[in-house]
C-alpha cells in the first residue's frame, strides 16, 4: 500500500510538473477559446481601422514567430496583432512577416536591400524601418528622406511610420512632455521635417539650393507643353519650312531634304503625327533617364527604328528651343543634380554630411541617371572623395520581377542584381 501511495504521488507531481511546462496550460483558458474560435486577426491603425485581415494559417505563423522572440500580441511597441484591442501599443518589429525582416529594420548596415514579392508586406516594413530609427533617437526627421515614384506613396510610407510613432506614445515624452499644443498639431509638426516625395522632386531640391542662377531660371515643362514644342518642330520639317536660330534672332537655318524623309517615313509608320510626337518624346526621356546619349546603339523599349532616327533628328533643335524658353523636361532633373553635385565639392559634402538615411521604394524601377545621383550621395565617387563624414546608409526594397519602368530607363536587374556590388558593405534581406 506504501509503495502504491508513493508511485502515485510521484506520477501526480510529474503530470503537475509537464502542465506546468506545457504553452497550452500557461496560455489562460479564455484567451485560448478566443484563439481556436477566432476566424481571424485583424491589424488595425490607431483609429480602429483595419489594415488588413488575416486568417487562422498567419495566426500559427504569429504565434510560432512569438515564440521565436520575435513579436507577440502583447507587444509594447509598433502595430500590435490582435484579437480584442484596438488601440494597442505599436512595435515597428512586429510589423516584419518574418525574423529576416525584422533584423533589417535594426540593422546598423550601410546599405540594406529588402527582397519584396507580392504580398510580403514591404511597404509597412519601410515605414516600420522609418519609425524604428526616429523613436529610437537614431537620427533626426531631417537627416531623412523617402523616396518613391509617386508622391502618394512616399507620403504613405511617412504618414503609417507616424502612426505607429504616435500610437506608441513618442509625441507624449521628452521634448512633447510639457507641450500645450494639440497631438495631432505635434504631429504634423514633426511630419514637415520629414522630406518626401519622388527623384524628380529630390533632384529638384537639389537644384534650387546649390545651383546657380542659370539653372534655378529654368522652368519643367510639362508633358503636354513638351509634346506640343515637338509637335511644332516636326511639324514645320514636314511643312518645309525654316528654322530661326537661337543663337541669333535673325538668322534662320534650314533642314535637310533627308531630315524630311526621315520625318515622313515614321509618320506613316506610326499612322498619324500625334503618335509619332509621342514616340519621338518617349526616345528624349529615355536617353536621359538612362543616362546615354542619344543614338541608335540605346534602342527604346517599345519604340520603333524609324521613330528613334526621327528622334535624333528633332532633338538637336528642340535642345536649341529650350534654350531659347529656359525650359527643361522632368527628365533631364536628375542627370543636372547628379553633374551639379560632380562638379561642386562643397555642396556634395554638405548633402553626405545631412544626409543619413534613404529609404526607396520600388528600387528595382529606379533609372539609370537617378541610381547614379543617388550612389553619389550614398558611396560619393572615386574621382571625388569626401572624407569626414559617416557614409549615408540605404533601406531600399525591390523585386526584379515587378519592373514596370523599364520603358523609361530603369535596369532592374542591375539594380536589384548588383546592390553589394554598388554597395560592398550592405546586406540583401531575402
Amino acid at each position: 500500500f506504501v509503495m502504491r501511495l508513493a508511485l502515485h504521488s510521484v506520477a501526480g507531481v510529474l503530470l503537475i510538473a509537464t502542465l506546468l511546462t506545457c504553452d497550452a496550460f500557461l496560455i489562460p483558458w479564455t484567451s485560448r477559446m478566443k484563439l481556436i474560435s477566432s476566424p481571424s486577426l485583424h491589424l488595425r491603425l490607431d483609429n480602429g481601422q483595419d489594415l488588413w485581415t488575416t486568417g487562422q494559417e498567419d495566426e500559427i505563423k504569429h504565434r510560432t514567430r512569438e515564440q521565436d522572440g520575435l513579436s507577440g500580441p502583447s507587444s509594447d511597441m509598433g502595430i500590435s496583432i490582435s484579437t480584442t484591442k484596438t488601440d494597442d501599443e505599436v512595435d515597428p518589429l512586429s510589423d516584419a512577416p518574418d525574423r529576416f525582416q525584422s533584423g533589417g529594420i535594426t540593422t546598423q548596415a550601410p546599405a540594406v536591400l529588402l527582397h519584396s514579392g507580392p504580398g510580403t508586406g514591404k511597404s509597412r516594413v519601410l515605414s516600420a524601418r522609418l519609425a524604428y530609427i526616429l523613436q529610437s533617437n537614431w537620427m533626426s526627421p531631417e537627416d531623412v528622406v523617402v523616396l518613391s515614384f509617386t508622391n502618394r506613396d512616399a507620403k504613405v510610407i511617412r504618414d503609417k511610420a507616424l502612426a505607429m510613432m504616435r500610437r506608441n506614445g513618442f509625441f507624449d515624452v521628452g521634448d512633447y512632455a510639457n507641450s500645450n499644443k494639440p497631438i495631432n498639431q505635434r504631429v504634423d509638426e514633426y511630419k514637415e521635417r520629414i522630406w518626401s516625395g519622388t527623384f524628380h522632386q529630390f533632384s529638384s531640391a537639389v537644384i534650387r539650393r546649390y545651383g546657380d542662377e542659370h539653372l534655378n531660371s529654368l522652368r519643367v515643362v510639362s508633358a503636354n507643353e513638351q509634346r506640343g514644342m515637338l509637335s511644332e518642330i516636326i511639324s514645320k520639317i514636314l511643312a518645309g519650312r525654316h528654322f530661326r536660330t537661337f543663337t541669333s534672332t535673325n538668322s534662320t537655318e534650314s533642314h535637310s531634304q533627308e531630315t524630311t524623309e526621315i520625318i515622313k517615313v515614321a509618320k506613316e509608320e506610326l499612322g498619324s503625327l500625334g503618335s509619332l510626337v509621342y514616340a519621338v518624346s518617349r526616345c528624349l526621356s529615355y536617353w536621359a533617364e538612362a543616362n546615354l546619349t542619344p543614338s541608335l546603339s540605346h534602342p527604346v523599349p517599345m519604340v520603333p527604328k524609324s521613330a528613334a532616327l526621327a528622334a535624333l533628328e528633332v532633338e538637336p533643335l528642340y535642345k536649341k528651343m529650350q534654350e531659347q524658353s529656359k525650359t527643361i523636361d522632368a527628365s533631364d532633373l536628375t542627370p543636372l543634380a547628379h553633374n551639379l553635385l560632380l562638379s561642386n565639392q562643397n555642396a556634395l559634402v554638405e548633402i553626405r554630411g545631412r544626409l543619413k538615411q534613404a529609404i526607396v521604394d520600388e528600387f528595382q524601377d529606379v533609372s539609370a541617371s537617378q541610381h547614379a545621383l543617388l550612389k553619389l550621395v550614398i558611396n560619393g565617387i572615386p574621382t571625388l572623395p569626401v572624407k569626414g563624414f559617416d557614409v549615408p546608409k540605404l533601406f531600399c526594397a525591390g523585386d526584379v520581377d515587378q519592373c514596370i519602368y523599364g520603358w523609361r530607363g530603369s535596369t532592374p536587374s542591375q539594380n536589384i542584381g548588383s546592390f553589394l556590388n554598388d554597395f560592398p558593405q550592405g546586406v540583401v534581406i531575402p
